[in-house]
Order: C-alpha cells, then sequence, then structure tokens
C-alpha cells in the first residue's frame, strides 16, 4: 500500500467525523490502513471525506471496509462483529447493518462461544479455524451432556490442530470417535 500511494497517491479518502467527545478534534472512520501508510510517508495532506454518523454507524462503517478485506480472517469479522454488536437492539439489526445474512452472522459469531484455550490460539493464528466449523463445535459442546470429559476431549483435539495433524473441519467427527463409548 505505501509503494502504491507513493507511485499513485491517494486513490480512496479517509473517512473521518468529528470527535463526539473533543471539540475541535476529529475521528478516523474508514481508512486506517491509507491514514498510517500516509504516515509513514509524512505526507503533508491526506484525501478526507468528513461524514455526520453515529457510534453505531461509524462502527457498521470500519467493520464493513475491514470485511472487504480479502486478508481477514473468519475469526477476526468474528471478533470485530463481537465489538459492535452493543451498538444494535439485536442481531437481526446487526446482520441488516453489516450486509450478512442472519445465519452467516450467527456463524461469525460463534467463535465468541468457543472455550478460551482456543480463542488464545486463535489470537495468534486466527486462520487455523473457519466460522463454519466453529459453528459446528460451539453446536457439539452445547449438546454435550458431560461438560468436563467433552473438553478435555476437545484439549487432545486442539492440540492436533495446532501442529496440523487435524484437519479444522474433521474436529467433531474426532470428539465424537473420542466421547463415543466403545
Amino acid at each position: 500500500l505505501i509503494e502504491s500511494i507513493r507511485v499513485v497517491g491517494v486513490m480512496q479518502p479517509v473517512i473521518i467525523r468529528k470527535h463526539p467527545d473533543q471539540p475541535g478534534r476529529y475521528q478516523l472512520v474508514a481508512g486506517e490502513r491509507r491514514f498510517r501508510a500516509c504516515q509513514q510517508l509524512k505526507l503533508a495532506a491526506i484525501p478526507t471525506v468528513e461524514m455526520d454518523i453515529d457510534d453505531a454507524s461509524m462502527a457498521v462503517l470500519a467493520l464493513t471496509e475491514n470485511v472487504a478485506r480479502e486478508d481477514l480472517s473468519d475469526y477476526e469479522v468474528g471478533m470485530s462483529l463481537a465489538q459492535i454488536q452493543s451498538e444494535f437492539k439485536n442481531r437481526t439489526k446487526l446482520a441488516e447493518a453489516v450486509g450478512l445474512a442472519r445465519s452467516e452472522l450467527y456463524r461469525f459469531l460463534a467463535f465468541i462461544e468457543l472455550p478460551d484455550f482456543i480463542k488464545d490460539t486463535l489470537e495468534q493464528k486466527p486462520t487455523l479455524l473457519r466460522a463454519k466449523a466453529a459453528e459446528a463445535l460451539v453446536v457439539f459442546l452445547k449438546k454435550s451432556k458431560d461438560e468436563k470429559k467433552t473438553l478435555e476431549a476437545l484439549r487432545q483435539a486442539w492440540a492436533l490442530v495446532e501442529v496440523d495433524k487435524l484437519n479444522q473441519s474433521g474436529v467433531v467427527a474426532h470428539l465424537q470417535k473420542l466421547l463415543t463409548p466403545r
């Protein structure tokens, strides 16, 4: 991005709004990567568009821009959605605002229901688990009759995923094998 801006300039302006708590100051709504690239290039001015938007709209705009990036993992999308969901009355309104089907939104939000040891790994390796596999795992965990035993089996299965000895889409089937009495 830096090289592109150096050669052709900023093709798309960043979006700003007046800071709600600090008169005379502005807040970046969208275009953080472009803004940082321009800072690194020490540009004196950056093309901007000022918008008069509320917090919920700002959150949606920023998320929509990030979701459009192809290098964002399902986990990162899910965590971004989780951060802004409090800005909406319900998940249906959130899904409409970000242009997702409700089922797709719930799939992304499954990440927040995963055990902490999985989320800790995903913070370091966000592409290790896709949203569909996360959703299947959460459904399996909710149906579990013995939570302690299931979590222990999941720790074993997850260790295999981390070292690439078990495909993320095969975790639920692996758990079923581990937990099914012989």
